[in-house]
């Protein structure tokens, strides 16, 4: 036998006693303890207990039973092996371009961040923010749609804006106009259509033109309705009504 046999022999000795990575196929998993415990099968049919599932810092996931992963023995002892990578091809999301990345659950639910410079977000039943200054800061447009939408505050809702806008139908408990800090020119109001209240007196109207002014006139079509309106008579004119 050749030196070189010698030494492949040895080798191959010292070899056999140093355990190789190797797949297995999940069937429990421990979420409670600091660092996730997991158990399963080799594929050569062994069982594998309570091994350390090592995951990057800040991220974390639980995956679910029947997910393949790769064990690696430390030292190469079995005794001593961590989890380095799992897969579950069932439940994976597949992106639609390299250089994609996305996070998923088994239900469906996902990020995905796209090679359009896109966020695809999806949650079945619902997203929820918790923290103490949500702002969003877009460049052109928000759109938000929804069958419905309720904005819940404790104090206020306040919008900076010149101009806004109402396709259809605008309702309030109560409405002031005018008053508002930070407000800018004379605030007037126009309504058309329906019923309008105004310091305690109900207007209703059709097909007509309302306006109420910061002086608070009140002008239907243009005409002054307030207490320095006149009246046109026979003959005379009488000013505005008796005190």
């Amino acid at each position: 036998m050749s030196p070189i046999d010698v030494v492949r022999r040895e080798m191959s000795r010292m070899q056999a006693g140093v355990r190789q990575g190797l797949r297995a196929v999940l069937s429990r998993l421990t979420i409670s303890t600091k660092v996730q415990r997991v158990s399963g099968e080799g594929l050569a049919g062994e069982d594998l207990d309570e091994m350390e599932l090592m995951q990057h810092f800040g991220f974390t996931s639980a995956p679910p039973t029947g997910t393949e992963y790769i064990v690696l023995p430390l030292g190469g002892r079995t005794s001593a092996s961590v989890v380095v990578a799992t897969e579950h091809g069932a439940y994976r999301f597949v992106v639609d371009n390299q250089g994609e990345s996305c996070a998923y659950n088994q239900w469906g639910d996902f990020a995905h961040f796209k090679k359009d410079r896109s966020i695809h977000i999806k949650a079945q039943e619902k997203v929820f923010v918790e923290t103490k200054v949500f702002r969003v800061e877009a460049s052109e447009r928000i759109e938000l749609v929804s069958p419905d939408l309720l904005v819940q505050t404790s104090t206020k809702s306040r919008f900076e804006t010149p101009r806004l806008e109402t396709t259809q139908l605008l309702q309030a408990m109560q409405l002031t106009v005018g008053g508002v800090t930070g407000g800018i020119g004379a605030a007037v109001a126009t309504m058309n259509g329906g019923t309008v209240n105004f310091n305690n007196v109900a207007f209703n109207y059709q097909s007509c033109n309302l306006t109420f002014d910061a002086a608070s006139s009140i002008r239907q079509d243009g005409k002054n309705l307030g207490s320095t309106h006149n009246h046109n008579e026979t003959g005379s004119v009488t000013l505005g009504p008796n005190a």
